[in-house]
Protein backbone atom coordinates (compact mmCIF):
# COMPACT_ATOMS: atom_id res chain seq x y z
CA UNK A 1 0.00 0.00 0.00
CA UNK A 2 1.18 3.60 -0.76
CA UNK A 3 1.88 5.75 2.61
CA UNK A 4 1.30 9.63 2.22
CA UNK A 5 4.95 10.09 3.31
CA UNK A 6 5.86 8.66 0.01
CA UNK A 7 3.53 11.04 -1.95
CA UNK A 8 4.96 13.71 -0.40
CA UNK A 9 8.52 12.86 -1.06
CA UNK A 10 7.37 12.50 -4.29
CA UNK A 11 5.51 15.66 -4.81
CA UNK A 12 8.91 17.69 -3.13
CA UNK A 13 10.88 16.70 -5.70
CA UNK A 14 8.62 17.77 -8.43
CA UNK A 15 8.19 21.04 -6.83
CA UNK A 16 11.54 21.31 -6.49
CA UNK A 17 12.28 20.26 -10.24
CA UNK A 18 9.65 22.94 -11.34
CA UNK A 19 7.35 20.31 -13.03
CA UNK A 20 3.81 21.94 -11.64
CA UNK A 21 1.77 20.06 -13.79
CA UNK A 22 3.38 16.68 -12.65
CA UNK A 23 2.87 18.29 -9.33
CA UNK A 24 -0.60 18.79 -9.58
CA UNK A 25 -1.69 15.44 -11.50
CA UNK A 26 0.13 13.98 -8.24
CA UNK A 27 -2.40 15.76 -6.07
CA UNK A 28 -4.79 14.96 -7.71
CA UNK A 29 -4.13 11.29 -7.76
CA UNK A 30 -3.12 11.15 -3.94
CA UNK A 31 -6.95 12.89 -3.45
CA UNK A 32 -8.01 9.91 -5.28
CA UNK A 33 -5.73 7.54 -3.21
CA UNK A 34 -7.43 8.67 -0.05
CA UNK A 35 -10.99 8.44 -1.18
CA UNK A 36 -10.33 5.01 -2.01
CA UNK A 37 -8.76 4.10 1.30
CA UNK A 38 -11.44 5.35 3.12
CA UNK A 39 -14.07 3.77 1.08
CA UNK A 40 -12.39 0.46 1.06
CA UNK A 41 -12.06 1.05 5.19
CA UNK A 42 -15.99 1.74 4.82
CA UNK A 43 -16.38 -1.65 2.73
CA UNK A 44 -14.33 -3.73 5.02
CA UNK A 45 -16.44 -2.69 7.79
CA UNK A 46 -19.65 -3.41 5.90
CA UNK A 47 -18.13 -6.98 5.06
CA UNK A 48 -17.58 -7.73 8.62
CA UNK A 49 -21.01 -6.38 9.86
CA UNK A 50 -23.00 -8.86 7.08
CA UNK A 51 -20.27 -12.01 7.99
CA UNK A 52 -21.35 -10.90 12.05
CA UNK A 53 -24.63 -11.72 10.22
CA UNK A 54 -24.35 -14.29 8.14
CA UNK A 55 -22.43 -16.01 11.68
CA UNK A 56 -25.70 -15.03 13.39
CA UNK A 57 -28.52 -17.03 11.34
CA UNK A 58 -25.86 -19.78 10.58
CA UNK A 59 -25.86 -20.19 14.91
CA UNK A 60 -29.69 -19.83 15.08
CA UNK A 61 -30.33 -22.41 12.30
CA UNK A 62 -28.17 -25.06 13.77
CA UNK A 63 -29.49 -24.16 17.33
CA UNK A 64 -32.98 -25.09 15.91
CA UNK A 65 -32.47 -28.33 15.08
CA UNK A 66 -33.24 -29.13 18.55
CA UNK A 67 -36.85 -27.64 18.76
CA UNK A 68 -39.91 -29.62 19.62
CA UNK A 69 -43.18 -27.69 18.23
CA UNK A 70 -45.92 -27.16 20.51
CA UNK A 71 -48.89 -25.73 19.28
CA UNK A 72 -48.35 -22.11 18.04
CA UNK A 73 -44.69 -22.10 19.50
CA UNK A 74 -41.26 -24.37 19.99
CA UNK A 75 -39.47 -25.43 22.98
CA UNK A 76 -35.61 -26.62 23.55
CA UNK A 77 -34.35 -29.13 26.11
CA UNK A 78 -34.13 -26.34 28.41
CA UNK A 79 -37.48 -25.24 28.49
CA UNK A 80 -37.11 -22.14 26.60
CA UNK A 81 -39.81 -20.59 24.43
CA UNK A 82 -39.41 -20.08 20.76
CA UNK A 83 -41.43 -17.54 18.38
CA UNK A 84 -42.50 -20.13 15.68
CA UNK A 85 -43.39 -17.01 13.43
CA UNK A 86 -39.34 -16.33 13.46
CA UNK A 87 -38.22 -19.99 12.87
CA UNK A 88 -40.96 -20.67 9.98
CA UNK A 89 -40.80 -17.26 8.39
CA UNK A 90 -36.72 -16.07 8.61
CA UNK A 91 -35.22 -19.60 9.93
CA UNK A 92 -34.08 -16.94 12.96
CA UNK A 93 -34.40 -17.73 16.70
CA UNK A 94 -36.74 -15.54 18.86
CA UNK A 95 -37.09 -16.10 21.97
CA UNK A 96 -40.53 -15.50 23.67
CA UNK A 97 -40.35 -13.36 26.98
CA UNK A 98 -42.52 -11.54 28.95
CA UNK A 99 -44.03 -8.58 27.11
CA UNK A 100 -47.06 -5.83 27.93
CA UNK A 101 -50.06 -6.45 25.87
CA UNK A 102 -52.08 -4.22 24.43
CA UNK A 103 -54.20 -3.79 27.80
CA UNK A 104 -50.97 -3.49 29.86
CA UNK A 105 -50.90 -6.96 31.24
CA UNK A 106 -48.10 -9.23 31.42
CA UNK A 107 -48.48 -11.37 27.83
CA UNK A 108 -45.76 -13.37 26.30
CA UNK A 109 -44.00 -11.92 23.43
CA UNK A 110 -41.49 -12.78 20.57
CA UNK A 111 -38.04 -10.51 21.42
CA UNK A 112 -37.45 -10.50 17.66
CA UNK A 113 -40.70 -9.76 15.79
CA UNK A 114 -42.50 -8.66 19.08
CA UNK A 115 -45.21 -10.81 18.00
CA UNK A 116 -47.67 -12.08 21.02
CA UNK A 117 -48.48 -15.34 22.13
CA UNK A 118 -51.69 -16.04 24.26
CA UNK A 119 -51.31 -19.53 25.22
CA UNK A 120 -48.76 -22.08 26.71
Amino acid sequence: MINVSDITGAAKVLLDAGKLPEYKKLLEASEQLLKLQEELAEKTSQVKTLQAEIDEIRSDQVAGADFTKVRDHYRDNEGNIWCARCWICDKRRGLVVKGVGQKGEMTPQCSRCKQFYFSF
